[in-house]
């Protein structure tokens, strides 16, 4: 009598491929997730160094002095003219929405830190700002920052608020002495 035995794979073997399997998925889609967020906010970060790009070019072609102006209320970046008084309500090539996702919730100079309303950086007509970072914010909590440096308007992406305040006070050490008077009063 020859008996064929049937190949095959056991309830218990199964079981076990199928939660591997539910393992693996899991892990690669956290992965994902992650890598997701982080393109994500790539993404804003080169809208932003593009917007200011922008604003140095204009300044540059028209010989004007620019605002970038961060609105931390609305999560806005808007161009306006130089001037306060020169028609300060008009913005120079619209606004810049930041995704609903993100929120700029703070913005960084030499002179200090702006946690709420607006910030506004003046941009010369021949192209350069004071040097400042933004942090950004996501629906998760975490933060995003970024460094404009001035003269060149290149962009850095840093990793927490100590890299941040390091770099400013290098730029505040290299700034000129305050000039002193002469006057005994």
């Amino acid at each position: 009598m020859n008996v064929k035995r049937r190949v095959a794979f056991t309830l218990i073997e199964m079981l076990v491929v199928l939660a591997l399997s539910a393992i693996l998925a899991a892990i690669v889609s956290v992965s994902l997730i992650g890598s997701y967020r982080t393109a994500r906010a790539d993404d804003v970060a080169g809208r932003i160094a593009n917007y200011d790009r922008l604003a140095r070019e204009y300044s540059r072609r028209f010989g004007r002095r620019v605002r970038v102006i961060f609105d931390l209320s609305r999560d806005t970046i808007t161009r306006a003219p130089g001037e306060e008084s020169e028609n300060s309500r008009d913005n120079i090539g619209g606004v810049l929405h930041l995704p609903s996702m993100f929120h700029l919730d703070r913005v960084v100079t030499v002179g200090g830190t702006v946690t709420n309303g607006q910030a506004s950086i003046t941009c010369s007509a021949d192209g350069q700002t004071p040097s400042y970072a933004i942090r950004l914010t996501d629906a998760k909590g975490t933060h995003y920052w970024m460094v404009t440096a001035g003269l060149t308007g290149k962009t850095l992406q840093v990793n927490d608020e100590q890299e941040v305040q390091d770099i400013f006070r290098t730029i505040d050490a290299g700034a000129p002495p305050p000039v002193a008077s002469n006057d005994p009063n």
